[in-house]
């Protein structure tokens, strides 16, 4: 297995996660807003459920693309996966728990780090 074929599995994995990270901010909006970094009061539950949609949505399009084998398409959706994930990061770290903030800037490192190396080797082949 070559590191190209590694890149394009690792799609899918990312893939799952965010899809799995939209379910469970759907279903439960109160722990998942804790989990994100700001806690809000149930009357804002409305949102963490529309950031989970916003995963849900993200999660079936990166599906999408895998399975279409549109690894260039792939590639610039990470790296704008990685701007939405630093926003995310600037949000929690001026509102929410700063501790937790930093998870956001992995995310928002490796997406980068992701889509940065997937978009020199999608466009090779």
């Amino acid at each position: 297995m070559n590191l190209l074929t590694l890149l394009h599995h690792f799609a899918a994995i990312i893939a799952l996660f965010t899809l799995i990270i939209g379910i469970f901010a759907a279903a439960k909006p109160k722990a998942m807003a804790k989990n994100f970094g700001v806690p809000v009061p149930p009357e804002a539950y409305p949102f963490v459920i529309a950031t989970g949609l916003r995963d849900i949505y993200i999660g079936l399009g990166i599906f999408v693309l895998y399975f279409l084998n549109l690894w260039f398409a792939i590639a610039i959706t990470c790296l704008c996966l990685g701007l939405l994930a630093l926003g995310d990061f600037v949000i929690v770290r001026k509102y929410g728990v700063k501790k937790v903030s930093w998870a956001h800037f992995l995310g928002a490192t490796g997406a980068f780090i992701y889509g940065s190396f997937l978009l020199v080797y999608s466009s090779a082949y």
